[in-house]
């Protein structure tokens, strides 16, 4: 699972436009609130990119249902877990930087 998604992270990553942001966040005068936005709307942008291809993957039958429901279901427990953790972490590091 995390073999098949590490290239991805790593394209996303070294993306030039993420690292434009990035630069043009450091360079705001309000660096804590444009941060929070734009990991807001980079990940609801990857959720809805990712839905759709989904979607679009199942309508042009290139699903494959040989993997079992436990399976699933375990990959999605432990991504919520990561994307909550990932949460918490974020609003640990806000608190500390706001003190």
């Amino acid at each position: 699972m995390i073999g098949g998604l590490l290239p991805l992270a790593v394209v996303v990553a070294i993306s030039p436009t993420t690292i434009t942001v990035v630069i043009l966040m450091l360079l705001s005068g309000r660096r804590a609130l444009i941060s929070v936005v734009f990991a807001v709307g980079y990940m609801v942008g990857i959720v809805i990119d990712t839905l759709l291809w989904l979607l679009l993957g199942k309508g042009a039958g290139l699903s494959s249902s040989s993997s079992s429901g436990t399976v699933a279901w375990l990959q999605l427990v432990v991504g919520v877990l990561l994307i909550l953790f990932g949460v918490v972490s974020l609003a640990v590091q806000l608190t500390t930087l706001l003190k």
